[in-house]
């Protein structure tokens, strides 16, 4: 699994932090570099900005569909760019890359169906019936009954989604990925990172995905200076 379909898997839901632990992901792997630089577009002030450059174009069938509409989504024929100059453009990408999240995880049958369309349906489910409550019956009684049942139907539309067997087995591993990421035993690590120099790299986009990033990081403080 690619750091983004690990966030989705877990909570149901692709949001921008899968789509951030992607960008990490593909500079990991060599597509592309982050370089942090100073914005000064605030007067006197300064602050933080990242520019984003494109360092090779991935062969046919390398990435993922999800990060390929990212990566395309980024550079759209440039070959670097700042993340504030995305800030009000990217939003429109959004919505191809979590159909194609959403469509690479019902595909390997870790979903029944698209999480977002189920959430959709029980939504608007609830939304028809707190409307029928009001206009089709006068009884208060019964009117308010309905509509709570329409709000209570409403509400627990965000946690209809469900996995199938596989995708419940996957959970559990991928839950025990992030235990492991969260304690980060010292000891542990340091004996991991021997035999594999790249452990950090590798690991950091999912320690992202699991809001772990700063556990990570300061398990490797003591041993890297770079």
């Amino acid at each position: 699994l690619t750091p983004a379909e690990a966030g989705t898997l877990v909570d149901e839901r692709a949001d921008i932090l899968d789509i951030t632990s992607t960008i990490v992901d593909l500079a990991v792997r060599g597509y592309l570099r982050i370089e942090e630089t100073e914005s000064t577009k605030f007067y006197f002030f300064t602050d933080r900005d990242y520019r984003l450059l494109k360092t090779k174009e991935p062969g046919p069938g390398e990435l993922k569909p999800h990060e390929e509409k990212i990566f395309s989504g980024i550079f759209k024929g440039r070959e670097k760019v700042l993340v504030s100059d995305l800030r009000d453009k990217f939003y429109t990408e959004l919505p191809p890359i979590k159909k194609a999240l959403y469509g690479e995880l019902v595909g390997k049958k870790y979903f029944p169906a698209d999480p977002e369309k189920v959430k959709g349906i029980y939504k608007w489910i609830g939304i028809i019936i707190l409307i029928l409550a009001f206009v089709l019956f006068s009884n208060f009684l019964l009117k308010v009954s309905i509509a709570l049942s329409g709000l209570i139907i409403l509400i627990s539309s965000r946690y209809m989604p469900r996995k199938t067997r596989e995708g419940t087995l996957l959970n559990e591993e991928l839950l025990g990925f992030r235990e492991f990421i969260d304690r980060a035993e010292k000891d542990r690590i340091e004996a991991l990172a021997k035999d594999d120099p790249t452990l950090f790299d590798r690991v950091l986009p999912f320690a992202l995905v699991f809001g772990l990033e700063d556990k990570w990081a300061d398990a490797f403080r003591d041993m890297y200076r770079e």
